[in-house]
């Protein structure tokens, strides 16, 4: 039985290298409210893409995904990303945010699991896309968007013609 917190964190939510900040329920008892799992990345300070030197914070911003449901509720990983910047004021790099292609892909609003699934369920087992968008309690247009990123690279993968 694990009783580490960290480590529970990181079986629940299926991610490692994250800290669990806490979990909203807006919702009455048996409420259908989505769960509200709050995390952020762990680990270094990020160095500078353009001269490797330092960084600092600059603040951040709340990104709301949709994950996986969790026992029987749908749910929302708040991702707490960090912006930064250069501390060097001679270089020319904009500042740039955390970025975990493990929690999610680049402009999608599904986590990476919540996408693998999706692109799964309609891709392998022909669900249609309305079906998981009600599964995973959102809009049509962010479960096919997510299938055709991830789905894309699998039509086209040449290995897959035995």
């Amino acid at each position: 039985m694990e009783e580490n917190p960290i480590r529970i964190a990181e079986i629940l939510l299926d991610l490692m290298d994250v800290n669990l900040i806490g979990i909203e329920d807006l919702g009455d008892q048996g409420s259908k409210t989505p769960l509200r799992v709050h995390i952020e990345c762990r680990g270094e300070r990020p160095k500078c893409p353009v001269c490797n030197g330092m960084s600092y914070s600059k603040g951040g911003s709340l990104v709301e995904l949709i994950d996986l449901q969790s026992f029987g509720r749908a749910v929302r990983l708040i991702w707490h990303k960090r912006r930064w910047e250069c501390k060097d004021g001679n270089c020319s790099a904009p500042s740039w945010s955390d970025v975990d292609t493990r929690i999610a892909a680049p402009r999608l609003k599904l986590t990476d699991r919540a996408a693998r699934f999706a692109t799964r369920v309609v891709g392998r087992d022909g669900r249609s896309v309305s079906s998981v968008a009600r599964e995973l309690d959102c809009d049509w247009h962010t479960i096919n968007d997510a299938v055709i990123a991830y789905g894309t690279p699998l039509v086209e993968d040449p290995s897959r013609f035995g």
